[in-house]
């Protein structure tokens, strides 16, 4: 059980990030010469990355009851992570580069911090006991 959930959730989070990546990517034009295996090693890399830094979730008894128990935390992550990709993208910043030519980009602290909450909550998420809570509470 505790591997298929995990198989699950990795699958989760991987389709997740690259819909976002492929979203991201439209929204700046076209999928033309999108770069898949970057996108690929970054994706795994953050997905590596937020798994090792909620390893206490799933290692450590009391917590991961905690966490489980509370499952709109995770959603409430979710969201906010999604809601921050989506407004670096309307918060520009301007870069002064040598040469007087200036850029303006858009935020990389709302858009990397979104997709790090966004990656975390995902793969931490378990909606199996989440659909068993509220099929509980609606029986009683």
């Amino acid at each position: 059980m505790f591997q298929r959930g995990l198989i699950r959730q990795l699958l989760i989070t991987l389709a997740a990030g690259f819909a976002i990546s492929v979203i991201a990517n439209l929204m700046d034009g076209s999928l033309r010469g999108y770069p898949f295996e970057r996108v690929a090693i970054i994706i795994l890399l953050s997905m590596a990355v937020c798994f090792l830094a909620g390893l206490p979730i799933r290692i450590n008894r009391r917590t991961n009851d905690w966490w489980t128990h509370h499952q709109l935390i995770p959603i409430i992550g979710v969201i906010i992570g999604s809601v921050s990709m989506l407004l670096s993208c309307t918060v520009f910043e301007q870069v002064d580069h040598y040469y007087d030519i200036t850029m303006i980009r858009s935020n990389p602290f709302l858009s990397i911090g979104g997709w790090a909450i966004t990656i975390f909550c995902l793969l931490h998420w378990y909606p199996t006991l989440l659909r068993r809570n509220l099929w509980a509470s609606q029986e009683a």
